[in-house]
């Protein structure tokens, strides 16, 4: 279905879904699958309620974003321009700190389970050719090219994360009662985190402009908008919900600990390649691997768009000027 359809009325179709993708790919990064993970196997499906509170707060959140976007023609960082100087000198100094510290993390992050699928390279090695391909992906792919990449980094990860969830053969009582509201002693963090880590970040705002480059530029977009992000906090759910029932089933029941970060993911690579085979731990470092790149990818894209439109809004562009877009001189080189 084309862009002009669409703007004409007719029914949106499961295949023009994209930014929503991109949020679901962005959003759920090796950090979030790490924190979830801990929740289930200290408090089991105690904490399940937070996961589905995440998410609605998040489809509200990101809604509102595109609405804004879609209704006037403007981008969220206009939106926060016009609260005054402090903001934009404020977000001018967070992107740059933010983006820089990010992008370095979002590199080890991947280079771990690109190292343990591939031992032949070090960790930081793997992350710096994982860099410089994300480097090109971003510099020089067009949006739809990125998209596509992205919805393959997405399939990966579900077929990782939502397989090894089936395989620990969930307990369906107990998933229930884990949706009554209950905070465990101690388990304060592990709410916020949960709650926060759902589909957050960057991509809260992030999503607007990759409306714009969907093509999605007025309000006619309303309703495919919505179906769009509703689709990506669904998938958001169903990785961060099958995260936390591995924790539950396989860790929690058997009183396992795993670490904290990244390799706390590669400890559970061991323990599904013991109780299910070795192609069950190298199916699900794959997903991990996704997870962590669709992340960096993501928020490479994201940031950059950003900043192009911090930079094109310095020196008076209008908004949406091809310089700010993907591939625009902004966008590559501030220059």
């Amino acid at each position: 279905m084309t862009t002009q359809n669409l703007e004409a009325g007719a029914q949106p179709r499961w295949k023009v879904i994209g930014p929503g993708l991109l949020v679901a790919a962005t959003g759920v990064g090796a950090a979030d699958l790490v924190a979830t993970l801990v929740a289930g196997s200290k408090y089991g499906y105690a904490l399940l309620w937070t996961v589905l509170l995440g998410c609605l707060l998040k489809i509200v959140l990101v809604e509102g974003a595109g609405r804004y976007s879609l209704a006037t023609g403007k981008t969220i960082f206009e939106g926060w321009q016009s609260l005054g100087r402090w903001a934009t000198v404020y977000f001018g100094i967070y992107i740059v700190l933010w983006g820089f510290v990010y992008g370095a993390a979002a590199m080890s992050g991947t280079g771990i389970p690109l190292h343990a699928l591939m031992p032949g390279l070090s960790v930081e090695t793997w992350g710096i050719l994982s860099a410089l391909l994300g480097l090109a992906l971003v510099w020089f792919g067009r949006y739809e090219v990125f998209e596509k990449f992205m919805a393959l980094l997405v399939g990966l990860m579900f077929v990782a994360m939502v397989g090894a969830a089936i395989m620990t053969l969930p307990n369906l009582g107990d998933i229930l009662r884990g949706l009554v509201p209950s905070i465990p002693e101690g388990s304060v963090i592990n709410v916020l985190s949960l709650a926060g880590g759902v589909g957050g970040t960057i991509t809260l705002a992030a999503y607007g402009y990759w409306l714009r480059e969907k093509g999605w530029i007025t309000p006619r977009f309303m309703n495919v908008m919505r179906l769009d992000n509703n689709v990506a906090y669904i998938v958001t759910g169903l990785f961060v919900l099958s995260t936390l029932i591995v924790g539950a089933e396989l860790l929690y029941s058997a009183k396992i600990a795993v670490e904290s970060g990244e390799k706390g993911l590669l400890d559970l690579s061991d323990i599904l390649g013991q109780r299910y085979g070795g192609w069950a731990k190298y199916v699900f470092l794959v997903g991990f691997a996704a997870a962590a790149y669709s992340s960096l990818l993501g928020v490479w894209n994201g940031v950059s768009l950003m900043f192009a439109d911090f930079v094109g809004k310095l020196r008076g562009l209008s908004s949406g000027h091809p310089d700010t877009r993907v591939g625009g001189k902004y966008y590559t080189d501030s220059d």
